[in-house]
C-alpha cells in the first residue's frame, strides 16, 4: 500500500521544520511538538479555560497567536487548541500537570525560535489537528531527518522512531507503520507496513492464515500478543513449577 500524496506533504512540511531548526542551530525539543501553542497566551496554569470567565480570554490569543474573537464563550473556546476547550480536567479544575507542562514547554521554544517558526507556520494551520503535533522519538542527531526513519500518524501526533524500533500495532489502519524511504515496485517512493511484516513483528511469521484485508489483519495482530513473549514466559513458569514440586 503506497502513501497518499498528502501523507507524504506531512513529512514534508515537518522535514522542513527539522531542517530550519537545524539552520537556526536550535535545539530539538525532546517533549511532543505542539505547533498550536506557538504564539498562543491564554490562560491555563489555573483554572482551564473551559471555567474561566469571558474577562478571562480578553486579550489574548489562541492556537497559532491568532487573536480570540466572538460573542459568546463557546465562540472563544472554539479560538483554542481542540485539546484546551475540553471541561474533562482534574478534579479542581485545573488541566493535568502533563498537560501543563507541554504548553508552558512548546510555548518556551516558540519564544526562544519565533523568529524562523513564524515563517513555517502558515504550512501545518490546515492539517489536521493530530498531524499539528509531532514526537521525534530518535534522541540526537546533528541532522534529524525523517525520511530513514519509521513514522506513524497517532492521534496524539506524527510518531518517528528509528528503524529499529517499531512503533506498536494498533487496530486503526491509520496508523500503519510507514516507511518513507522505501521505494515501490511501481517506483513510487514510501509505502506502509504490510500485513507479512506485521505478522514477523509478533513473531507469527509462519501462521497459514491471516486475514485477507489490512483492517482485519492490522486488527488481528493489534489485538495479539507476541508469540516468543508468550513462549518465554510460559518456559520459565514451567522452570518455577517443576523446581516447587
Amino acid at each position: 500500500m503506497t502513501l497518499r500524496k498528502v501523507t507524504l506533504n506531512h513529512i514534508v512540511v515537518w522535514q522542513e521544520f527539522l531542517d530550519l531548526l537545524v539552520k537556526n542551530k536550535a535545539e530539538l525539543p525532546t517533549f511532543p511538538i505542539w505547533a498550536m501553542e506557538f504564539g498562543a497566551t491564554y490562560k491555563y496554569e489555573g483554572i482551564a479555560p473551559y471555567f474561566q470567565k469571558m474577562r478571562d480570554f480578553e486579550e489574548k490569543k489562541g492556537k497559532f497567536g491568532e487573536r480570540i474573537i466572538g460573542s459568546s464563550k463557546d465562540d472563544y473556546l472554539q479560538c483554542l487548541p481542540i485539546y484546551a476547550q475540553t471541561n474533562k480536567t482534574e478534579k479542581n479544575r485545573n488541566f493535568p500537570d502533563w498537560k501543563k507542562q507541554f504548553i508552558r514547554q512548546n510555548r518556551g521554544f516558540y519564544e526562544k525560535n519565533k523568529s524562523w517558526i513564524d515563517g513555517w507556520i502558515d504550512k501545518i494551520k490546515g492539517f489536521e489537528n493530530s498531524h499539528q503535533k509531532f514526537e521525534w522519538n530518535c534522541g540526537y542527531e546533528e541532522h534529524p531527518t525523517i525520511n530513514d526513519k519509521i513514522v506513524q500518524f497517532r492521534p496524539s501526533g506524527i510518531r518517528v522512531k528509528r528503524p529499529t524500533f517499531s512503533p506498536a500495532l494498533v487496530l486503526t489502519t491509520t496508523q500503519i507503520p510507514i516507511f518513507p524511504w522505501i521505494v515501490t515496485p511501481k517506483g513510487e517512493i514510501g509505502r506502509y507496513m504490510t500485513r507479512k511484516e506485521a505478522a514477523r513483528l509478533q513473531c507469527m511469521e509462519d501462521l497459514k492464515e491471516v486475514p485477507d484485508t489490512i483492517a482485519g489483519a492490522f486488527k488481528a495482530f493489534g489485538n495479539a500478543v507476541n508469540v516468543e513473549v508468550v513462549r518465554r514466559i510460559a518456559e520459565q513458569l514451567l522452570i518455577d513449577y517443576e523446581a516447587d514440586k
